[in-house]
């Protein structure tokens, strides 16, 4: 087996989440993190989004973590019903 490489660090960005506080990507510094685009129109990721919560679930312990970023034009007057509905609860930050 070969050591495991280390890539370059990612550029630091900040979103607001969905209560209005600043998530910074450097605040997971450390953590794998799974950087995911997507919107409430796109079918294949509301298929994806509770893969997504489950596997976060299951591997946070492992320094895992989730970031979604919403690509919604209509912003949080988009987001906010659809992350409240009970099977799109998000766990991870959702930013805009």
């Amino acid at each position: 087996m070969k050591p495991e490489r280390r890539g370059s660090r990612a550029p630091n960005f900040s979103l607001k989440d969905a209560d209005g506080r600043t998530v910074q990507l450097s605040d997971y510094r450390g953590k794998v993190v799974l950087l995911n685009f997507w919107a409430t129109w796109c079918d294949p990721c509301r298929y994806e989004i509770p893969w997504f919560i489950e596997f976060e679930r299951q591997h946070k312990g492992q320094g895992f973590a989730v970031v979604g970023v919403s690509m919604d034009e209509d912003g949080w007057q988009a987001v906010k019903p659809f992350i409240s509905g009970a099977r799109h609860q998000l766990p991870h930050p959702a930013g805009r």
